[in-house]
């Protein structure tokens, strides 16, 4: 990420963020962050209207699905059939299913799942049954190289989607009151996670660390882990146990990911353990076995029960670059990590927890940084914005703040202090 700085005017020059679920919105940043190259390096994929097969909710299964005249009436009828290299293009409507999308096909070349053009079409879980076959796409072990875009997924039993394979990308998805984790990855690895939001998780009121993450990246054995995936502006808001959870994970990219309010249901109760995130763990497996080498670079942590950034205990170290925890109980408890351009500040007990690095606020006397209302800094006033300004920590970056304007005002999210938003956004799932 450059050491550039990006600064914005509410009138000056607009604020493009791709992906996400919904429009494209004009933040007009406050104050400055941190440079981001996400949107460049990681792309939106162009929406498309032309397909290999076609599923409508006006359609049937007893069609050739070749054309949007023909179109199949079900997303599962059109994976069964899709071969290596095909797309499938969905319209907008309502699917509920009545079985879970199980995918376990090692494709060569990559099937690619989306929206029709701009349309989001819903796959809803509510009939589905309980415990496993309540995830709404399960991507079994064997399963290789899908691509799913642009969809929102509601109401799954288990896990909206269970990754267990390689080499998939989920990418423009909208996930929400389904009550398990959002995405969880079991094994598997290499998989790129791009624009994905997920909110209203879990059952309102279970206070355990067994209630969802937004995203959790585990395996079953503590001696293995998944390694090898990106986490690419996602965002978890109120994920009633932990944001995005690398327990067992190794050498994760999670670059400008936004979490808010993890350990706290929709409804504002608390939940479990609350940490933003949660960057390695399974410290009884040792070094061998130890979550941890992954990098988290731009991302912002707020309002969390727990902490910011925590690296859970790991025995391997990561990188923590350019993010901002902000009035979470903790900042960064980071015993292991190396730690470069971050800010701590606000949260209710330790800013930090024996960190290393440098060019960090807390390595700079933990002034305060004089945020903006949208958690930029202050261009004139920030004690980081001075002379010095390359030589001061420049916190989260200019795309992670975009998205977090984006959603805040959603009518599912709830921020302490505030309470749910006032809605109105016209984003997935808001009222």
């Amino acid at each position: 990420m450059s050491r550039l700085l990006l600064a914005y005017r509410r009138r000056g020059r607009p604020l493009v963020v791709a992906g996400g679920g919904g429009g494209e919105p004009d933040p007009g940043l406050l104050g400055v962050a941190s440079a981001s190259t996400s949107l460049t390096d990681y792309p939106a994929s162009e929406p498309t209207t032309v397909g290999d097969y076609y599923v409508s909710t006006s359609g049937s299964d007893g069609n050739s699905g070749t054309s949007l005249g023909a179109a199949f009436a079900t997303i599962g009828k059109a994976l069964a059939v899709a071969t290596a290299g095909k797309t499938i293009l969905v319209r907008a409507g309502t699917y509920t299913l009545s079985t879970r999308l199980a995918i376990n096909t090692a494709w060569a070349s990559t099937v690619r799942l989306w929206g029709y053009g701009d349309e989001r079409p819903i796959i809803d879980g509510g009939s589905l049954g309980s415990g496993s076959s309540g995830r709404i796409i399960y991507l079994q072990s064997s399963s290789r190289r899908l691509h799913v875009k642009g969809f929102e997924l509601r109401n799954a039993k288990d896990s909206s989607i269970e990754v267990e394979g390689q080499d998939h990308i989920l990418e423009d998805l909208v996930i929400h009151d389904g009550l398990g984790t959002g995405i969880h990855q079991f094994g598997g690895g290499n998989n790129l996670y791009q624009d994905i939001v997920c909110f209203a998780l879990g059952d309102g009121s279970t206070q355990d660390t067994n209630v969802p993450d937004a995203m959790a990246l585990t395996h079953s054995s503590s001696s293995v882990w998944t390694s090898g995936n990106k986490l690419i502006r996602c965002l978890a808001f109120n994920s009633p146990d932990d944001g995005f959870d690398h327990y067992r994970a190794r050498g994760t990219e999670v670059v400008d990911c936004v979490v808010v309010a993890s350990g706290r249901y929709y409804n504002g109760n608390a939940g479990g353990d609350g940490n933003g995130f949660k960057e390695g763990g399974n410290p009884s497996g040792g070094a061998g076995g130890s979550g941890g080498n992954n990098t988290f670079q731009g991302c912002l942590a707020l309002y969390c029960k727990a902490a910011g950034f925590d690296d859970n205990n790991s025995v391997v170290g990561n990188s923590v670059l350019f993010c901002t925890g902000a009035y979470n109980q903790h900042g960064f408890q980071n015993g292991v990590d190396a730690c470069t351009d971050n800010i701590s500040y606000g949260n209710t007990s330790t800013q930090r927890y024996t960190p290393s690095g440098s060019r960090n606020s807390w390595n700079l006397g933990d002034e305060n940084p004089l945020f903006e209302a949208d958690f930029s800094l202050n261009a004139a006033s920030s004690p980081y914005r001075g002379a010095s300004a390359l030589e001061q920590p420049t916190g989260a970056s200019v795309t992670a703040i975009g998205l977090f304007l984006k959603w805040r005002d959603h009518s599912r999210i709830y921020i302490p202090g505030r309470g749910t938003g006032p809605g109105g956004t016209g984003l997935p799932g808001d009222s």
